[in-house]
């Protein structure tokens, strides 16, 4: 595939079985519900006037035409005013956890199943599985090349797609294998599946024997990031009661067990200092303990992306 660096990005979702998409034109959109101003403002570029809990894509700022907005059929309280910002810039496609304020959303914003810290921005690129709020709508990104739009997915990293999108995409040309898991499809994708085509949406998918043990471990793994970034925020802002919280959820066998999977000694040495560190009273010493988290928050991302 050829760099994306003047190519447009576009969004992908599903909503009640139909799979939808929407262009990005180059410019910043706001994901999220709108505000009274917002809504005023895109009167003029929307087929219909949105309720209080339609969450749009829309330029976040005017002039706005017809076709630079839209209603994606989601209704969702848990989905903050202006929830994302999506900004291209420089051939990429950044994102930032924006809300109403532009100081990060109430529910939080996650990208492949990790949660951004709040008001963190961060790089979305072709296949990312973008999601706002823990249980809020579902976007994967993809970009447009040859009047197609190209998905791609990380290497081995197992991808909760909704069944209809899925579908679409064996519709377009696509070869992929996948496990549907009630609502939802499991694709794991190989390394190096896409080819640059003018016509058609090319991905190939190998079926592994042990899909569900992958998505377990992505998902474990998940779940971890999260616990060590919330309880690191807690620790700087002072509020050592929330850190403590996070901290025995730091503990979890599971977490233990997931790591010897894997099989990283480096960071199976890494987390069990830290485990350590707290039997000791480690939550005393808040500089050390961030630092010993900050690292296996890193190590963890990189466990992720190896999977």
């Amino acid at each position: 595939m050829r760099g994306s660096g003047s190519a447009a990005y576009a969004l992908i979702w599903s909503v009640g079985g139909v799979s939808k998409e929407f262009v990005l034109k180059g410019r910043p959109y706001f994901i999220g519900r709108p505000s009274l101003t917002d809504m005023a403002a895109l009167a003029k570029a929307l087929k219909r006037r949105p309720t209080p809990l339609d969450v749009l894509i829309y330029p976040a700022r005017p002039p706005l035409r017809e076709g630079d907005a839209a209603v994606t059929g989601f209704r969702s309280a848990a989905v903050s005013r202006r929830h994302v910002k999506l900004v291209p810039e420089g051939g990429a496609l950044r994102i930032v956890d924006h809300g109403p304020e532009g100081r990060g959303s109430r529910n939080g914003t996650f990208m492949n199943g990790v949660r951004l810290g709040r008001g963190e921005a961060a790089t979305l690129r072709e296949g990312c599985v973008l999601r706002l709020a823990s249980s809020g709508p579902t976007f994967l990104v993809g970009i447009v090349a040859g009047g197609s739009i190209l998905l791609r997915v990380p290497a081995g990293v197992p991808v909760d797609l909704p069944a209809s999108v899925a579908r679409g995409l064996r519709g377009s040309g696509a070869t992929l294998e996948v496990q549907e898991l009630g609502d939802a499809a499991v694709a794991v994708l190989k390394a190096g599946v896409f080819r640059d085509t003018a016509s058609g949406l090319v991905v190939e998918a190998r079926a592994g024997p042990d899909v569900e043990g992958l998505k377990r471990r992505y998902r474990v793994l998940t779940d971890m990031l999260h616990t060590l970034h919330t309880a690191l925020e807690a620790l700087r802002s002072g509020d050592v009661r929330s850190a403590e919280v996070g901290l025995r959820r730091l503990k979890m066998d599971v977490y233990s067990r997931v790591l010897e999977e894997v099989g990283d000694e480096e960071l199976i040495r890494a987390y069990e200092d830290l485990i350590i560190m707290l039997e000791h009273g480690g939550i005393e010493y808040v500089e050390a303990l961030s630092n010993r988290l900050e690292l296996l928050c890193g190590m963890v991302k990189a466990a992720i992306d190896s999977l």
